[in-house]
């Protein structure tokens, strides 16, 4: 069984929630060596773990972020002087849906582990 196998089985299991279910969709989809900026289709869940980007994180920490991208919903970013940047530095022009510390995600993902 590949590693992309193992998350996806472990995201069809009962009790997950759909934000856990994301990010592990996230993970299987890293894991085939893809970059972090991926292309999924991320429905809008009810109750969201993502703070606002009107509350930005710390300028210069890295943090998964969820834009206004239909090709690229999901990516990891800083902000740097009130700007939101890529990983690579490249601004980014899109609207920001909001942002999640790497710690956060993390977690998220332990509690769909069973």
């Amino acid at each position: 069984m590949t590693l992309t196998e193992k998350i996806r089985t472990l995201a069809a299991r009962p009790g997950v929630t759909p934000e856990a279910h994301h990010l592990l969709d996230l993970a299987a989809q890293a894991s085939c060596g893809t970059p972090l900026s991926l292309h999924i289709a991320m429905p809008t869940p009810t109750a969201t773990p993502w703070h606002p980007p009107h509350a930005p994180p710390d300028d210069n920490t890295t943090v998964l972020l969820r834009i206004d991208n239909d090709e690229d919903p999901i990516t990891t970013g800083f902000i740097e002087n009130r700007c939101y940047r890529f990983e690579e530095g490249g601004r980014i022009l899109s609207p920001i849906l909001g942002w999640l510390h790497l710690d956060e995600a993390a977690r998220l993902l332990d509690t769909a582990r069973p």
